[in-house]
This record gives structure tokens, C-alpha cells and sequence, in this order.
């Protein structure tokens, strides 16, 4: 994460609207609102990064322009938005990477009875044409529709864009235009009601807006945008999630989560992105923090974003002290309903090893001891692990939710008394979900709604200085509550009462703990180890499983690996985009695998133990440039750790194999097309033409190495003369530049 922008919340002035960009030369463009709540006339300003993100400078200071969306178009930057919050519709134009801005062009004027707003949705281009949502308001309320221009034509010309018809109902806003799965346009939509938003549909014609309906939609009540994935074939968004059912429409903010669509109807939550670590009380923290109206784009495997950021001293959650940029790694990973959200080894270290990050805090100086796996953390009976609101924010709207652990309590408690190995909080100090020991069993207890009587299961338990494997399961959906005692059901059955589908949070008081109660009290006396909660119902394999890897543990240090690539296996382009393979044939098993390039730590990943059996695992390398790369692992359990030996691997191919142009100009005339090829080999993301040496044409292609590619741009008008055409194939890696072609034109006019 690195701050872009700030502004001291004393001063009156807000950071809002914020918008990013990656340009074709690997330049990030960002861009913010600026000033007063609400302004007479609007400000943007303008910030540039040249490496990846780690450090900004701001360029530009634009009056007159506001909730702005920053787009690269045929080599020129534009900002389309408008001139002040409820103002004209209004674009700019860079032809230098940012620095400099065109005066405002007026696409659309205000009047007296007519207004227009937007937010910074994406630019959406297909189709031969550029389209963006935006909302008129009048005395009837707010009014969506979507504007659009022909992708050769000059934008900055209001006489080259279209508007379309408005929606039917005033209920919609900050559309995000985005191609549907049918082909069509589609614009989707914020809807002011929780979690639910709006699609309309644009005809052909680019008039017809016609709505499609309204959806079930996590976040759908604040800002968002959508894009397109054609690698998953998923819609992805970034929202801010509602894990606090107190909190009305549009006023939680302080949970981003990634959810993606295969359709734009029905969302899956996939990841956590960021929630409040600031130790805030839950009001304040809902009060005081957001994550909101982020804006993002793809950068290779990665997700870059931008977000406008209520943290640290911001006077409310609405008003944003910060623009702040952010990255996810390896984004579609994410890509599948979130599973494993807590992952504790308690090898000397609390930290969470599961890609969440929800690292607690440790209170209590007791230390670790041996474990079943390593080492386990030592509870005296007054440490415990503070986890801050991060368990209820990961399970919230789960339909199920699944804690597995080791657990050797060193005496039994008291009757009348507990040990207490997890608890969270669904509204207020009301109990939401608790794995614990009573005085003779182990209890699992749980509610789907704070309206929900508590519901538990118990069984036996008294094996004091002894370890069992525990596993609870609470099915939300299927209405039941499942224990498990060394990988065997403990009392199957029972009739459960859960009066919804799923896990619905409120406004908790008390903070999550591990090993304690969250009102205090209830500390666990002995050793824990292995502790992972899921936000889904274990099945009995992957049951089977935990316990399984865990009894068979390794002896000693790992063996050691060893390391292979398959780079030009599959395509015969050694092309930088190859799978790193780790396999260790037998002997002890690693816990933890890192793999190194060029001496930096790549990729990190969680392995089962069945020692003796062989181990392996598989990272992909993706997005390299030409170069040699050095590259070795590391394997590492309770014992210690083992390195492998070097894999060399070279990378020759990386950027666009030579493209070939073609023409059709038989007749001499002013109107022939000129075709562009590339054969076989390294394929490109982006194709520019070049007439007399000055581009005319930028089309995004799909990358299918080794395939063809191929593409067309129609040439019109010209008049007799001699005219000399140049393209390029450009990719991550590098730009390749085919021959010159040479058209006479001899009857045009």
C-alpha cells in the first residue's frame, strides 16, 4: 500500500472520486477530487508513478473538472466527468502522459432545470465505440443513462457523442458500463437499498436503454466498478461488503471485499481486501474508517486500485483524508468462494499463514511449548489472542463456517466454567459463534441472527494433558451443527432452528478472541496448535485429511528439493509466462514452501504433511522480460528448513513477434483497408498504425501465444498521394515494429 494523496481533515477540504489508469508505457496515472463537501467548482488533481505504484507526484491541478474517470485512448489520456458535483458533462485531453491538460470540452451543458452527475465508473470500449454511465437530475429525481462516441472519432468534438435514453424509474446511479454476456451493453448499477442493484441494457442503436432488472448484489448500495476478465471468463467487482446489519444503506464502508460473476446477476464473494486495523471501538470503526468508491484495473495477474480512504484522523467514514493505492497479487486466486480465512501454526509466531492476513495480538507472555505439529502456543489461563473484529468480518454472510483444532488442555475446568478456544460476537455482547471446553465437553455453539436463540451442540470431553483433534461445523443453510473428536462424528443429528441461510452480523461491542473470552474470562489453560476456521462446512475427507497430515508429521528437516520449468513446453516460446515445479520425491515434508527469484521471495504457499510420501506444489511465473532468472526453494517445518539447488531459467521471447501489414487498395481509390498480421509466435495486448508517421489507429487485442493475430483498420477519405503505414505489436514486455508499407492513392477525392 503507498498514500497518494492527503489532506488534513482540519483544513475543510476532502479527498473523494478517485480514478486510476495504467498507461501503455507501464505509466499509473491516478486522479482525486479535492476541496469542500461541495463546490462551486469542482477540482481534480492529477498524480503520476513511474514505479508500479511505490511512490506518486502530483501534475496536474484541474478547476472545473470533478468525479472524474482517467481512460488512455489512441496514445492520449482523457478525464471524462463533469465540471462540478451537479454540473456539465465535460472531457479533457493529454497527449503527454498526464502532464499537461486541454482546456475542458462541454459534451453536455447544464440548464437551469436539468443537471448531471456521475462517478468514476469505467470507460468501457467495444464494439468500435466508447461508453460511460452518468445520471441527470431534474425536478423529477435522478435519471440514468449512458453516453457513447465512436472509437475514431475526436472525442473532444460534442458532435461525436451520443446520449441515450434515460431509465424508466429514478432509483439508479454511478453505472458502470460494461460488455454483457449476451454482447449487449450493459449498464449495472448502484441501488440506494442494501446489497441490491440495477441493470438496464443498451440497444444497438445506442438510444434504446431498457432495464433488465434488479439484483441481489453484495455492496451493490455504494459505489463500485466492474470490469470484464476474459482470462476467468468472470465479472469482477470491488465493494464494500455488509458485515453490520445495524448499519443502514450506504453507511458501512470500512470492509472492501472482491466479489466476481459469471453473469453480472448472481455475485460470489471471493476475497477480503481490507478492513479497519486500527484497535477502534465497532461504532467508531464503522463511524470513522472507509475503503470506498475504489476504482481498479488489471496489471497482468495483478489488481492495482485506488481508493478513497477514511483512515487514521478522518473526521467521519464519508469524508477522506487519503487516496490510497493498493495491490493484489495474483488477483485470480481470489476467483473462487473464500474458504480457509484463518490459519494459525503457532510454530513460535501467532501470525495468520492463510492469505487474509488476520494477525491477531498477543496478550500474555506465556510462550510456545511442543505441539502436535511443531510447536503449539501455551495458555496459562490468562494470555489470549486478540483478533479485533477480523473473525466476524470474514464469516459475515457465510452460509457455513468450520473451525479445526489441537487442543491439549493440562486440566479440565471447573463446574460451572469453561475454556473458551474461540469466540466471536453477532450484535452487541450476544454470542454469534463459540468453540469451547466445559468442565466435561467439548461445546459448539452458534446463531445465524441476533434474533436467533442460541443453539449449541455438546459432547463428551475429559482428557486432560492429552491431544484430540476438534472440529466444528456450523451449516447455516442446512440447519445443522456437526463436532467432530479425532476425525469421528460425536453424536450425529439434532434439529436446529437457524432462521436464515447464512451468517448475519450486527454491531458487536466485544472484540473476537482465540483463547479467551471475548467479555473477558474463560481462558483456555493448556496448549493449542493447528487452529484454521473456514468460511464453508469441512467435509468429512478434508476432515479426514487434517488429522491425518497431522498425525503422520515429519521426524526431522525436510528433504531436499528439487526444482524444474516447463518454459517452452507448451507453446515452444520460451515467452515469460512458464510454471516453476517444486518436487520433493520422498522423505520428511515440508510445512511452509518459498520460492526465490533472483534472490527475492516470490511466492509463499501452506503444505499437508504426509511425510514420508513425496511432496509438490506449482508456482506460475508469469509477465517476465527477456533476461535469465535464478530460482531456488525452500522448505521448512518444525525442524528447520532445506534449500534446493539453483534452476536457471532463460526468457528469450517476451515481446510481440514481427508483425506484417497487408493492403486492399486495388483500385487506387481513397478507401481500402489495411490488414495486420502476425503469424505464429510471442503474441501482443496492444496494435498501433502509423500513417506518415502519426498514429491513427490503438486496438486491444487478446493474447493467445502462439496463435495468429490480425487485425483491420478501415482507411477513408484520403487524397491522391503517397502514404506510408507502420504498426506495432506491444505487450508487457516490449513493443516490435513490423516494415513500412507504401500506398499509392492515384483516384481518391
Amino acid at each position: 500500500m503507498s498514500q497518494i494523496d492527503y489532506s488534513d481533515p482540519g483544513t475543510g477540504n476532502y479527498v473523494a472520486s478517485p480514478s486510476l489508469v495504467k498507461l501503455s508505457d507501464g505509466t499509473l496515472l491516478a486522479s482525486d477530487d479535492y476541496g469542500p463537501l461541495h463546490p462551486d467548482i469542482g477540482t481534480t488533481r492529477v498524480f503520476r508513478s513511474t514505479d508500479q505504484g511505490a511512490t506518486w507526484s502530483q501534475t496536474a491541478t484541474l478547476e472545473g473538472q470533478y468525479w472524474s474517470t482517467l481512460f488512455e485512448h489512441n496514445g492520449a489520456v482523457y478525464l471524462l466527468g463533469t465540471d462540478t458535483g451537479l454540473g456539465s458533462i465535460v472531457i479533457r485531453k493529454s497527449t503527454d502522459g498526464g502532464l499537461t491538460w486541454s482546456a475542458a470540452s462541454v459534451l453536455y451543458q447544464e440548464t437551469s432545470g436539468k443537471q448531471y452527475h456521475c462517478a468514476p465508473t469505467p470507460v468501457l470500449n467495444v464494439n468500435g465505440r466508447l461508453y460511460k454511465g452518468f445520471e441527470e437530475l431534474n425536478q423529477w429525481g435522478m435519471w440514468a443513462f449512458v453516453v457513447s462516441v465512436p472509437e475514431t472519432a475526436d472525442l473532444m468534438d460534442p458532435a461525436n457523442w451520443t446520449k441515450s435514453n434515460q431509465s424508466d424509474v429514478n432509483l439508479y446511479i454511478e453505472g458502470n458500463a460494461v460488455i454483457g454476456p449476451d454482447g449487449q451493453v450493459w449498464d449495472v448499477l448502484r441501488r440506494s437499498v442494501i446489497n441490491r442493484a440495477g441493470i438496464y441494457k443498451l440497444g444497438a442503436d445506442n438510444k434504446t436503454f431498457t432495464k433488465y432488472g434488479e439484483f441481489d448484489m453484495p455492496g451493490g448500495d455504494v459505489k463500485f466498478t466492474i470490469r470484464y476478465d476474459s482470462v476467468s471468463g468472470k465479472y469482477i467487482a470491488l465493494v464494500n461488503e455488509h458485515t453490520d446489519y445495524n448499519v443502514t444503506q450506504n453507511n458501512q464502508r470500512n470492509v472492501l471485499s472482491l466479489i466476481y460473476s459469471t453473469d453480472l446477476v448472481h455475485w460470489t464473494r471471493g476475497k477480503l481486501l481490507i478492513q479497519e486495523d486500527e484497535n477502534l471501538s465497532w461504532a467508531d470503526s464503522v463511524a470513522k474508517v472507509g475503503f470506498q468508491y475504489v476504482d481498479w484495473q488489471f496489471d497482468g495477474d495483478d489488481l492495482i486500485y485506488v481508493s478513497r480512504t477514511s483512515y487514521n484522523g478522518a473526521n467521519s467514514k464519508h469524508n477522506a483524508n487519503r487516496m490510497t493505492f493498493h495491490r493484489l497479487d495474483d488477483f485470480r486466486n481470489a476467483l473462487q468462494p473464500a474458504s480457509l480465512v484463518g490459519d494459525y501454526s503457532f510454530n513460535g509466531r501467532t501470525e495468520d499463514d492463510s492469505a487474509q492476513g488476520n494477525h491477531p495480538i498477543r496478550v500474555g507472555t506465556s510462550g510456545y511449548a511442543d505441539g502436535k505439529s511443531g510447536q503449539a502456543i501455551v495458555m496459562d489461563g490468562t494470555d489470549y489472542l486478540d483478533m479485533h473484529y477480523m473473525i466476524g468480518n470474514e464469516i459475515a454472510n457465510a452460509d457455513a463456517v468450520s473451525v479445526s483444532v489441537w487442543i491439549n488442555p493440562s486440566q479440565m475446568p471447573a463446574a460451572g466454567t469453561r475454556y473458551d478456544i474461540l469466540g466471536t460476537r453477532i450484535d452487541g455482547a450476544q454470542e454469534g459463534l463459540e468453540l469451547s471446553i466445559d468442565s466435561n465437553a467439548v461445546r459448539l455453539g452458534a446463531r445465524s441472527d441476533k434474533a436467533d436463540a442460541y443453539q449449541s451442540k455438546s459432547v463428551a470431553f475429559n482428557s486432560p494433558n492429552e491431544w484430540h483433534h476438534v472440529v466444528g461445523v456450523v451449516d447455516y443453510k442446512n440447519k445443522s451443527i456437526k463436532l467432530y473428536l479425532d476425525k469421528v462424528e460425536q453424536s450425529p443429528g439434532g434439529t436446529f432452528s437457524f432462521s436464515r441461510n447464512d451468517y448475519r452480523r450486527y454491531s458487536p461491542t466485544q472484540e473476537d478472541r482465540i483463547g479467551g473470552n471475548p467479555g473477558g474470562g474463560s481462558n483456555f489453560v493448556g496448549r493449542l496448535d493447528e487452529l484454521k476456521i473456514y468460511r464453508k462446512a469441512l467435509t468429512e475427507s478434508e476432515i479426514d485429511s487434517l488429522y491425518d497430515h497431522v498425525n503422520a508429521g515429519s521426524q526431522g528437516v525436510p528433504g531436499k528439493a528439487v526444482l524444474s520449468d516447463d518454459n517452452g513446453d507448451d507453446t515452444g516460446i520460451e515467452d515469460g509466462n512458464y510454471n516453476i515445479h517444486m518436487n520433493l520425491w520422498w522423505g520428511n515434508n515440508g510445512k511452509t514452501y518459498k520460492l526465490y527469484e533472483n534472490d527475492v521471495l516470490i511466492d509463499t504457499k501452506t503444505l499437508s504433511d504426509h511425510s514420508p510420501n513425496a511432496q509438490s506444489t506449482v508456482t506460475s511465473v508469469t509477465y517476465r522480460m527477456n533476461g535469465t532468472y535464478r530460482y531456488y526453494a525452500e522448505l521448512t517445518n518444525a525442524y528447520g528448513t532445506t534449500r534446493s539447488d539453483v534452476l536457471t531459467v532463460t526468457v528469450t521471447d517476451a515481446a510481440p513477434a514481427k508483425p506484417v501489414l497487408a493492403q486492399d487498395n486495388w483500385d487506387g481509390g481513397g478507401n481500402f483497408n489495411v490488414t495486420m498480421n502476425m503469424w505464429w509466435g510471442t503474441n501482443g495486448t496492444t496494435y498501433r498504425l502509423y500513417e506518415n508517421d502519426v498514429l491513427i489507429d490503438t486496438k486491444e487485442l487478446t493474447a493467445q501465444t502462439p496463435n495468429a493475430q490480425s487485425a483491420v483498420t478501415a482507411i477513408r477519405g484520403r487524397q491522391n498521394g503517397t502514404y506510408t503505414y507502420r504498426c506495432e505489436l506491444s505487450n508487457y514486455a516490449g513493443t516490435t515494429s513490423g516494415d513500412m508499407m507504401t500506398v499509392q492513392v492515384t483516384s481518391g477525392g
